[in-house]
């Protein structure tokens, strides 16, 4: 009995530590502190509430393990705290990839039509082909979540370089769009001055 609820604690202390890795990775990624991790207003309202109910029902099972009269009980309370504690990684994982996947579809959309993204990231394709082999997996049709949370956590482990990588690229990709952007701007002024001086020279005619 006491190796299970040492089996517990390790496993609580575990999910702890993930929720806490995942709440660093998404401000990471936002240090602009707008995104709201516990429930308020931001843009992922509650994302982290999953696992932290996780750690609620966790302790309570603990608790009911103490509690118990029989060693029987006690094992069964034991169990299903640490299942609740392997589930709250999962969901502490399910939150970053949530996030990160996100992320990188709003870089897709904000750069997919303005500019040629393999100029500044050479391996763009190899990353979205990444991308798109970790979206098809879809962890919520397996019933026992709490036994992939660390397929999970490589997935994190694989993505989270991606985006950053395309975040730092930014600025380069941003200079080209304002390039293109200056670019198109001196031919539709030069058309637009050409035209005029056409109509110019023709009204002269008469």
């Amino acid at each position: 009995m006491k190796q299970k609820a040492e089996n517990y604690c390790k496993a609580y202390r575990d999910a702890e530590q993930h929720v806490k890795c995942a709440e660093k990775t998404i401000q990471s990624i936002d240090p602009t502190g707008k995104t709201d991790l516990t429930g308020g207003t931001g843009s992922l309202r509650g994302i982290l509430i999953p696992s932290i109910n996780e750690l609620r029902y966790a302790g309570w099972h603990a608790v009911r393990a103490l509690e118990a009269q029989n060693n029987e009980d006690r094992a069964v309370e034991w169990d299903s705290a640490e299942d609740h504690c392997f589930r709250a990684s999962y969901d502490a994982f399910d939150a970053q990839l949530q996030y990160i996947v996100g992320e990188c579809a709003i870089f897709q959309n904000d750069y997919r039509r303005g500019v040629e993204i393999s100029r500044v990231i050479s391996d763009y394709q190899e990353d979205c082909r990444i991308l798109n082999k970790l979206k098809r997996v879809d962890y919520r049709q397996i019933k026992s979540r709490g036994d992939h949370w660390k397929d999970m956590q490589q997935h994190v482990e694989t993505l989270l370089p991606i985006l950053e990588k395309w975040n730092t690229a930014r600025d380069e990709l941003n200079k080209i769009l304002q390039d293109g952007l200056f670019n198109r701007w001196l031919k539709v002024t030069g058309t637009i001055v050409l035209v005029v001086g056409t109509v110019v020279a023709i009204l002269k005619l008469f």
